[in-house]
């Protein structure tokens, strides 16, 4: 009963989608590697502009959307760099044994 309850106020906290909580929790991944950190900062600070109404201003979502692309894109191909470099020190290390 105990763990239903604990779920439950978790699930409430997120249904509540705090923005500082979300950025809390950003605050507090450990970064990877550089392209991570730019990510991370890219997350800490991101604003969107509001319309008087219907929300955030579409063409600045999308721009803020492609953005973000670009910035996971370097992160993607910094970490295969990094993996194809494992890879091949690790069969070096085959190849010598």
């Amino acid at each position: 009963m105990e763990k239903t309850q604990k779920k439950r106020n978790s699930q409430a906290e997120t249904k509540q989608g705090s923005p500082d909580a979300s950025r809390k929790a950003i605050a507090e991944t450990p970064s990877v590697n550089a392209e991570h950190d730019k990510l991370l900062a890219w997350f800490r600070t991101v604003r969107f502009q509001k319309k008087m109404f219907g929300g955030v201003d579409e063409v600045h979502l999308w721009r803020k959307l492609e953005e973000l692309n670009r910035l996971y894109e370097s992160a993607l191909t910094a970490e295969r760099a990094r993996y194809d470099a494992l890879l091949e020190m690790y069969r070096e290390k085959e190849v010598e044994q």
